[in-house]
């Protein structure tokens, strides 16, 4: 498996003319308070750690607070080798965590007229529904996993406010912790879709597996954003979800291991 090398003992600022994000010592193999601050970076719109007594605190310091409905359930359930903050719990029925797109900063993907996204998170499914939704923005954009055909969809609105989906086999898998990060480019009329889903090593499932979108456009979406369902009152997920982040730009190869291997970097 490739790493992600690193300098230890010491902490250093790599600035590209893209992004630009802070590294820390870490821990290889993952977890705990090392790893690499995402949170730093300039283009990561939303970082939630589920910490006790701060459970919806938007850990990027773009204020993008959740509000819970349905009371979701937090515990210490984690992937293998990860300690930092909590894990969410949902039910499959009533439970979600939401901010309004009014409440989102600016320069959060489908708020503002931008496609270019990418979004990691570790889930695991406790009840394999025919669907569930895990995150969406209306239909800016939204993930789901459809149980009926083992299916992981990945949605983008168009221009017509119809959906554009490209599907991977994977979705029968994810009973047990899975990371996935998606990381999308668009430009009209068209967009790109990179995948990696990884299960005991990083990219085990899909690495960097192309998905190809058509009738891409620059759109922004007024529905709300939100973890654990598709924003309404259908397609609610069950099961765990940690650490949900997004960008406004897209991750490479190397970010999406550094990931996988030593999350995003927080207090307990």
């Amino acid at each position: 498996m490739k790493k992600l090398i690193l300098p230890l003992l010491c902490f250093f600022v790599l600035v590209s003319s893209s992004h630009s994000w802070m590294s820390l010592p870490f821990v290889a193999g993952g977890g705990g308070g090392g790893g690499t601050d995402f949170t730093a970076d300039v283009n990561c719109q939303g970082a939630w750690l589920f910490a006790s007594g701060s459970t919806l605190t938007d850990s990027s310091g773009n204020d993008n607070t959740l509000s819970d409905s349905g009371t979701v359930t937090f515990d210490t359930n984690y992937p293998t080798g990860f300690t930092t903050g909590q894990v969410g719990v949902f039910n499959g029925t009533d439970q979600n965590l939401c901010i309004a797109d009014g409440d989102l900063n600016a320069d959060f993907p489908a708020k503002s007229p931008t496609v270019d996204f990418a979004v990691s998170m570790w889930i695991k499914v406790v009840n394999p529904v025919t669907y569930n939704s895990y995150f969406a923005k209306g239909y800016g954009f939204h993930a789901r996993i459809d149980y009926a055909t083992s299916i992981l969809t990945f949605e983008i609105k168009d221009s017509e406010t119809t959906t554009v989906s490209t599907n991977t086999d994977v979705g029968d898998t994810m009973v047990s912790w899975t990371h996935i990060v998606f990381s999308f480019a668009g430009a009209d009329p068209t967009g790109t879709g990179t995948l990696w889903v990884s299960q005991g090593s990083f990219g085990s499932l899909e690495d960097a597996t192309p998905l190809t979108y058509t009738n891409v456009k620059d759109v922004s979406d007024s529905n709300a954003f939100c973890i654990g369902s598709s924003g309404g009152s259908t397609q609610h997920f069950e099961g765990y979800i940690y650490q949900p982040i997004i960008f406004d730009r897209t991750l490479d190869a190397g970010e999406a291991e550094e990931l996988y291997d030593n999350g995003i970097k927080g207090v307990n």
